[in-house]
């Protein structure tokens, strides 16, 4: 199913670089110690180094197994079609990194890794290097090991993958969207059921075709799904619901600022933030984004802005409610170390990073004595080139 080329592509000529001016390393406003700890003054949080995984990795996957372990999984080593099938599991008690006993059935980027309620953790998706592909496979965290399972009925890469945990579609997971083979992006969706292994079309389709979007469980147990870009290289202000029930999507309110590339985060009190991104109208590159929105009520209100503007970086859920946003690249080109906290409706600035980075993964961690805090792996670094090893874990003030 060759296409001509992967999505990488894509990132080398700037479709999602999206015509930046060059890279640069952020300043840190909260100056770090010899500790490596930082001298925060009005700063919030603190990241401290927790050595390096067994390779560089970047457009990887981390997924916070039931034992407290964080399996990190594929990726590229330096930013191109150099891709990985190797994985390993982050240790939070010995805050080290080993690989596990088996490596994926084939090398894979920008594939999604969810785990499920059987604590297995599909691998759906992604780009081996050569194609997208329809190929799926389950870690299984007693053997450490890969097998394949049923494949998608689409072949996708940077869509969603979202897990049902109550509801009459418990244990499953919604795909929706994202790049077929041919470079297409799609509207289609598809559940996949882990009691038979295998995906089916869910009834209806997406309103638009979706790349790049987010995809957010509510409480009620409709996701939400926002944003992207579409086959027009447009991003998109619409926001749509799936319905578990008639497995179909209806539209809901709009975001006031139409955005790909952003992210989008469940709040304690179910509203959910959606932060950064950038604006695209026909391919042409508009600013990347520092506002943020909250979806309340079938409506989505302005919100706080970050102090940076950012695209490819992390928003992270925190234990105590707040949001962790980090990294990522703003509208210069620079590559942020810069983080935030989303906390009673303001954003507060953060300690930054012990290494600027984008496309790099934040996990939250529980279940091990780091219970609360974040775990940060790997990454392009600042010259777009390469990709980090490096990892840190950000401690809030409450941890």
């Amino acid at each position: 199913m060759a296409r001509g080329g992967s999505h990488y592509d894509h990132f080398r000529r700037g479709f999602f670089f999206f015509g930046h001016h060059g890279f640069g390393h952020d300043n840190d406003d909260c100056g770090h110690g010899h500790d490596g700890f930082a001298h925060r003054g009005d700063c919030e949080g603190q990241f401290k180094s927790v050595g390096s995984m067994t390779t560089t990795r970047a457009f990887h996957t981390a997924t916070l197994l039931n034992d407290g372990h964080v399996l990190i999984a594929g990726g590229s080593v330096d930013g191109t079609e150099n891709l990985l099938s190797s994985a390993e599991l982050f240790n939070p008690s010995t805050k080290s990194f080993a690989l596990t006993t088996g490596s994926l059935q084939e090398p894979l980027a920008s594939h999604t890794a969810t785990l499920l309620l059987n604590g297995k953790v599909l691998i759906n998706g992604g780009d081996n290097g050569v194609d997208t592909v329809a190929d799926c496979e389950l870690y299984d965290p007693t053997s450490q090991t890969f097998s394949f399972t049923g494949s998608m009925t689409t072949p996708r890469v940077l869509g969603t993958a979202t897990l049902f945990v109550h509801g009459p579609l418990r244990g499953e997971v919604l795909v929706t969207g994202g790049y077929d083979d041919t470079g297409n992006i799609l509207n289609s969706a598809e559940l996949y059921d882990p009691s038979s292994e295998n995906f089916t079309a869910t009834i209806g389709s997406m309103s638009v075709e979706r790349s790049q979007h987010t995809a957010t469980l509510l409480p009620n147990g409709k996701v939400l799904i926002a944003g992207g870009i579409d086959n027009d290289a447009d991003s998109l202000a619409s926001a749509e619901l799936f319905d578990p029930v008639t497995q179909t999507f209806t539209p809901t309110g709009s975001m006031n600022t139409a955005r790909g590339i952003h992210t989008a985060n469940l709040l304690g009190n179910g509203d959910v933030l959606v932060a950064g991104g950038i604006v695209v109208t026909a391919g042409t590159p508009g600013p990347v984004l520092a506002s943020a929105e909250i979806y309340h009520n079938g409506v989505f209100y302005p919100a706080d802005t970050m102090h940076d503007s950012r695209e490819d970086f992390t928003a992270t859920t925190m234990l105590d409610g707040s949001v962790l946003t980090a990294g990522g690249i703003d509208d210069n080109g620079v590559v942020l170390s810069s983080a935030d906290e989303f906390e009673r409706g303001h954003f507060e600035k953060s300690d930054a990073m012990n290494d600027a980075r984008w496309f790099h993964t934040a996990t939250l961690l529980l279940n091990s004595k780091l219970q609360g805090a974040v775990l940060v792996t790997g990454g392009l670094d600042e010259t777009g080139d390469a990709a980090l090893s490096s990892a840190e874990i950000f401690i809030g003030d409450n941890d």
